[in-house]
């Protein structure tokens, strides 16, 4: 056995392996429910009651326990706790996270209510910082948080959904609407001229992915955003830090909740294509413009003009015929489900906590779905009085079924659906031997044209099928040692475990003979598989202290290690014999077809990735009023060599309780009232591995080792031979600056934030070329600076309450002004999305500019289109007027149907309808002199605000989100005005196309040429769009749209019902939602979504096409039902 079989044989016993992992889990979960359930049992006399705040409301989730016991329970929606007891006597701990705890004795009672309260009134919220947490009262930096209880309310696979418009600062998108997509999370605009400014997410202290965390498990999310509170972070926290922090388990009985939800998602916008008649007249034209040996099979095919044979109505016979959109059969609707299910419980010495979800994605693309089954465990165990130790585990497998990413060049099979012909085989007139014959229609009208060649045939025909599954393992050890002085570590290690097998057939790579049908080659084979795994172990030391009632302190030191590696192997094997099925490619994998050199294996093991890191934070409280916060973290890389491996990381914030001073004592409407600011510096390393030294590999094709006497020794080249090393990279090093206030007025009824920041980034790393000489294609360097200058302000109130309403409404706006403040000498700024490939003029159709935002769009400004007024015509030939600019070869290419000498004289490229653009330099001819910046994809300001209504058990959720002030750059539009030869002569094209401009004219049946300019003009009366027959793909204005939009992402109606009802059947509590995704978009965008992510694979840039709209999986509209049950 060769050694790809023997890797892919392997691959199959990690599947075995995976099986019996479930087998394992599944028997896990019935042997802890069998051991809880004895654990806890009923016990005889009721003790029940109502606990409330101090403002009378009631408080739900307030944990009950009897102390010493493992007996308890919690709160309902309203409040009331009901707890069984041995006798009468004993002590109930009442206990809620930001509230005071509070222990009462029983006596005898059979009813107890309790009211909690905080020490200070805006104590109803802990907010977690970098390793540790603080009251939001005493917070100096500037931190965004979520709640658990909000996240859940919005059930969606990925917890980023959730928190879409709801932190003001944080703009958050997917990338596409696909199962499983990639999210965008970019606080203050980003502080890196790179694809990658996406912001540190840590789950419960660890790197992760949010796409592995369950909704129904968050405790809360907080946001870091100022280099004060993130520079404990270090170099990890320059684009801002997510801490995600998990539910924990609680003491009591045992509790047993599920959350299941089924969602029903629909395309919520097809793009518009011509219909039969106009796609008829306009490809009609198009293959005249391309010759006869187009236009005739043509004709041929649906009955039409000179060889209309049998259809004698001619093009007329497809007037009012209905549209066959295979948009409709490729992209449709699809159900997803969802189910939760935790068990937690204990003693005030040992706590439990499991859960474990299964989610079904299905996509709307055909044949593709992914499906993600979790489990976690958490185990809290006091040894001591004063030692606990934790462990905390998770584990995620997912596979997922025809995702093809991140779309860029010609777009994805999905996006390019509408290109297909609109008109269904049974309803061609004309003769369908025209398919088969031996024409251009054969050798290009496949894709466009013929069935077997559909978008639904080729999805069908391809089976990109990949398997992620990733562990995490976190146990750590709590120990006080005296009365303030703790000392914390905690270990870590995850595992990330990922196999990619697909396949693509005979339809998909076209090895068909055209002539017979038959199958010439089965297909191509692509096997990846990669592994990687990390370590990460930290250690504080934190000693808090009251020198007096009025100077309070806070000290922690400590040290983290990370070190992280993988592995990796690439089989790549193209044309396998015709009888071959997929599993027999796989099986057989050095099958293929060696004549062709179409095979290619590869391994690596990535280069050890280490971070040692040392940090310090002091924070001091003098009388409740004047907070200082100091933190300092240095950090050592082994991304970076010499003396550029250390980067030092200072941070400092200064708060003023100014509601604390005498001169507020009578301002009553005030409750709390603070002004912050903040200092720091945080650094980037988020550059690949091996940059700072040159890497060599042995070869291990053994087509590329050679032979010495006999002996087969290995052939050593670059581990990667397109980038040059570069042993000067320093740390990216971004100083931020921060002002703001939080204020609580009347009562808690309006609370809210306001900041103003500055963020500069300094030495930007990132990717730029270098010259062809060096027999390199680019390296990594530090090549200037941008900045990010904003407000942003958030707002929380209570609209109206009493005894049956309750609503709420609260927003968030975020200002934000990006700039690129430095670049290098030796760096263009120039870089492209290649929507067109080789075609797009200019190639180069992305721009940075000093003094501008990143994410500027360079191309022509549109002017219309030429008519026969901007030319002298005579006898056939149009002459441009002086003064009228002409065309060149890179902004005009090849239009097809002109002769040069017959319709437009030598050396001359514009003519009637073709695209006219603005002359920037006026010299008379449009070139790469008149390219200019004509799109800025960055917004002036987002944000998002939700509305919470609530009348007794009934409650309604609106959130919104808006982007306000953003180009789009819609490059399917301008596909649609690009016109190659061959391939493209065939496709439709969209709706917009049946008002341009035209050459061609139907007259009585016939095709006619159009010749004179009254004969244009008449035909021309209604364009507005120019003819779009040219080679070239040009980025001008006419695809720069205004990309503002307002959504209404989520609306939730949900009902509690009333725990009265629930008693005699042993449930606890019970909630049923309905919920409505992406229900209302308001925005002038033409395009599918104005919410459109950055394309991180937009001819492999290294800097952001932000707003770039070319065949993205359109987002859904999904409609939701679900259930939220407590035993």
């Amino acid at each position: 056995m060769n050694l790809p079989e023997q890797l892919l044989s392997n691959a199959g016993y990690g599947r075995q392996k995976i099986r019996l992992l479930n087998r394992s889990l599944v028997l896990s979960i019935f042997f802890l429910l069998a051991m809880t359930c004895q654990l806890f049992g009923q016990t005889d006399k009721t003790v029940s009651g109502t606990v409330k705040d101090e403002h009378d409301r009631t408080l739900p989730g307030v944990n009950i326990t009897l102390k010493g016991t493992p007996t308890g329970t919690t709160t309902d929606a309203n409040g009331h706790y009901n707890l069984k007891v041995k006798t009468g006597q004993g002590i109930l701990i009442f206990s809620f996270i930001g509230y005071a705890s509070i222990e009462e004795s029983i006596n005898n009672r059979t009813t107890i209510n309790i009211s909690l309260a905080g020490s200070q009134k805006e104590l109803n919220e802990i907010v977690v910082i970098g390793y540790g947490t603080v009251k939001r009262r005493d917070l100096t930096g500037a931190v965004a948080s979520v709640s658990g209880k909000d996240i859940a309310a919005t059930p969606v696979p990925n917890i980023a959904q959730a928190m879409q418009g709801k932190l003001p600062g944080v703009n958050i998108t997917s990338q596409d609407g696909r199962p499983g997509a990639g999210v965008n999370i970019r606080v203050r605009g980003g502080t890196s001229i790179s694809q990658s400014n996406q912001a540190l997410v840590l789950i419960d202290g660890v790197p992760g992915n949010l796409n592995d965390i369950p909704g129904d498990q968050v405790e809360s999310i907080d946001v870091l955003k100022d280099a004060s509170s993130a520079a404990i972070y270090g170099s990890r926290g320059a684009n801002g830090v997510v801490l995600v922090t998990t539910k924990s388990a609680k003491a009591g009985k045992t509790n047993v909740s599920y959350n299941g939800y089924v969602k029903i998602n629909r395309p919520n916008k097809y793009l518009q294509a011509l219909n039969p008649y106009d796609y008829l007249q306009y490809v009609w034209a198009n293959a005249a413009a391309n010759g006869s040996a187009y236009q005739t099979p043509f004709e041929q095919l649906y009955g039409l003009g000179a060889n209309a044979g049998s259809n004698s109505g001619g093009i007329e016979s497809y007037r009012n015929l209905a549209t066959d959109d295979i948009q409709k059969q490729a992209y449709k609707q699809s159900v997803s489900w969802n189910h939760a299910l935790t068990i937690t419980g204990g003693t005030d010495k040992t706590k439990v906590l499991f859960s474990a979800t299964y989610s079904d994605d299905e996509g709307m693309k055909l044949q593709s779905y992914q499906r993600r089954a979790t489990a976690a465990f958490k185990l809290t165990q006091k040894i001591f009085d004063n030692v606990t130790f934790d462990i905390n585990t998770r584990y995620a497998n997912t596979p997922t079924l025809g995702d093809e990413g991140v779309t860029s060049g010609s777009g994805s099979i999905l996006s390019s659906a509408y290109r297909f012909r609109p008109i269904a085989t049974n309803h061609i007139l004309g003769g369908l031997s025209a398919l088969t014959a031996s024409n251009n229609i054969s050798q290009y009208g496949k894709n466009a044209l013929w069935d077997s060649y559909s978008p639904v045939a080729r999805i069908s025909d391809y089976d990109p099928l990949s398997l992620s599954s990733n562990f995490v393992g976190i146990a750590s050890l709590n120990w006080v040692i005296i009365k303030g002085l703790t000392y914390h570590t905690d270990f870590s290690g995850n595992g990330t475990w990922t196999q990619r097998k697909y396949w693509s057939g005979a339809t998909y790579n076209g090895y068909i003979d055209d002539a017979t049908g038959n199958k010439l080659y089965a297909g191509n084979a692509d096997y990846r598989k990669n592994d990687s795994w990390g370590l990460r172990w930290a250690n504080t030391l934190g000693y808090e202290f009251n020198i007096n009632k009025d100077n309070k302190i806070s000290l922690l030191a400590g040290t983290e290690f990370f070190n992280s590696g993988g592995t990796g192997i690439s089989i790549q094997a193209n044309y396998f014999p015709s009888n071959f099925t997929e599993q027999t490619a796989f099986a057989q994998i050095n099958q293929y077809d060696r004549t062709k050199n179409s095979f290619a294996f590869s391994s690596s093991v990535n280069t050890p990735d280490r971070l040692n890191s040392y940090f310090a934070r002091a924070m001091y409280n003098f009388m409740d009023k004047y907070l200082l916060t100091l933190t300092f973290r240095a950090d050592g890389s082994s991304r970076f060599a010499g003396n550029n491996r250390w980067g030092y990381f200072p941070g400092g914030a200064f708060a003023w309780r100014i509601s604390q001073e005498p001169f507020m004592k009578n301002v009553n409407w005030v409750d709390n009232w603070k002004l912050r600011a903040s200092f720091g510096a945080v650094g980037n390393n988020n550059i690949p591995t091996g940059l700072n030294t040159q890497s060599w590999g042995s070869v291990t094709d053994p087509r590329n080792q050679y032979d010495i006497n006999h002996t087969t020794l290995a052939a050593y080249s670059l581990s990667n031979p397109n980038v040059l090393s570069n042993p000067n990279l320093k740390w990216e090093t971004t100083i931020t600056r921060d002002i703001g206030t939080d204020f609580s007025l009347f009562g808690d009824k309006l609370s809210g934030t306001v900041d103003v920041y500055w963020n500069t980034t300094k030495d930007v790393l990132t990717q730029t070329t270098i010259p062809g000489v060096t027999g390199f294609t680019y390296t990594y360097a530090n090549i200037g600076q941008i900045s990010n200058r904003g407000v942003e302000l958030s707002l929380l109130g209570t609209v109206f309450k009493n005894q049956n309403w309750r609503v709420t409404a609260g927003g968030n706006i975020t200002f934000n002004k990006n700039k690129v403040d430095k670049l290098a000498d030796n760096v263009t700024g120039l870089y492209g999305s290649s929507w067109a490939g080789s075609a797009t003029y200019p190639a180069s159709d992305y721009q940075l500019v000093v003094g501008r935002p990143v994410g500027l769009v360079r191309g022509l400004t549109y002017d219309g289109f030429y008519t026969p007024n901007d030319f002298t015509y005579n006898n056939g030939l149009y002459t441009l007027k002086t003064g009228v600019p002409d065309l060149t070869s890179v902004s005009g290419g090849v239009a097809h149907g002109l002769a040069t000498g017959t319709d437009r004289p030598t050396g001359q490229i514009a003519y009637p309808g073709l695209p006219k653009y603005k002359d920037l330099n006026n010299d008379g001819k449009i070139d790469d002199k008149d390219l200019s910046v004509i799109g800025n994809t960055t917004p002036k300001f987002t944000g998002g605000f939700n509305i919470s209504v609530a009348y007794k058990n009934i409650d309604l959720g609106l959130n919104f989100n808006y982007s306000v002030g953003n180009d789009i750059y819609n490059a399917n539009k301008l596909a649609s005005l690009y016109g190659p030869k061959e391939g493209g002569v065939y496709e439709n094209k969209l709706a917009i196309m049946a008002n341009a401009y035209k050459i061609y004219n139907v007259v009585n049946g016939q095709l006619v040429r159009l010749q004179t300019p009254e004969e244009f003009n008449a035909a021309n009366a209604n364009a507005d769009l120019p003819l779009a027959n040219s080679e070239t793909g040009v980025t001008s204005t006419l695809g720069i749209e205004k990309g503002s939009f307002l959504r209404l992402n989520t609306l939730t109606l949900g009902y509690t019902v009333p725990k009265s009802a629930l008693k005699k059947v042993g449930i606890g509590s019970l909630r049923v939602y309905g919920s409505v995704y992406n229900l209302l978009t308001i925005t002038g965008y033409s395009g599918l979504d104005p919410e459109v992510g950055v394309n991180d694979n937009a001819n492999s840039s290294p800097y952001p096409t932000t707003g770039y709209d070319f065949g993205s999986y359109p987002r859904a509209r999904s409609f939701v039902v679900g259930v939220n049950l407590n035993f």
